[in-house]
């Protein structure tokens, strides 16, 4: 019952503010929209509270060049290589990113899987962080999916 109290009335909110957030996306020859999303991702707001973990599954010297970005956003960078499949590439960084969060005390951290073809408002981590409820909860955003030529809006998560 406490549960259901809490969750309606929010009274948590203070802690769920803090909670870490880890962006999780698998890549694959594709710098284009990988470039775009790490430059939305690096004008979140609440940067300490985020990691943004990018798994690579390109193959040889196809390799996404993180190193050769800017970042303000703490990223963690896994390269897996091989044929591309999403699935697998998601699995690998949510297993990631949650070694990650177990070795930084991350207590209720929060994964998100985010295709790096979504725009996603300087906000969006804030939104993650006050929506879900550990254990009670899961929900579908809707984001702005770009797409040449022009774009529509989605439902993911």
């Amino acid at each position: 019952m406490q549960i259901a109290e809490d969750f309606w009335k929010l009274g948590s909110f203070g802690k769920l503010n803090r909670r870490h957030v880890y962006f999780i996306t698998a890549v694959s020859n594709d710098t284009t929209h990988m470039d775009r999303l790490l430059d939305l991702v690096n004008k979140q707001t609440n940067l300490k509270h985020l990691t943004f973990v990018i798994v690579d599954m390109g193959k040889g010297n196809e390799k996404y060049d993180l190193l050769a970005h800017k970042t303000l956003v703490n990223a963690e960078y896994l390269y897996l290589g091989g044929p591309f499949s999403r699935l697998i590439g998601l699995r690998k960084g949510f297993d990631y990113a949650k070694q990650i969060a177990e070795k930084n005390g991350h207590k209720d951290a929060i994964g998100f899987s985010i295709d790096t073809s979504i725009i996603i408002p300087p906000n969006f981590s804030d939104i993650v962080r006050s929506h879900t409820r550990c254990g009670i909860s899961s929900y579908a955003p809707v984001c702005y999916e770009h797409k040449e030529p022009g774009g529509y809006w989605v439902t993911t998560g």
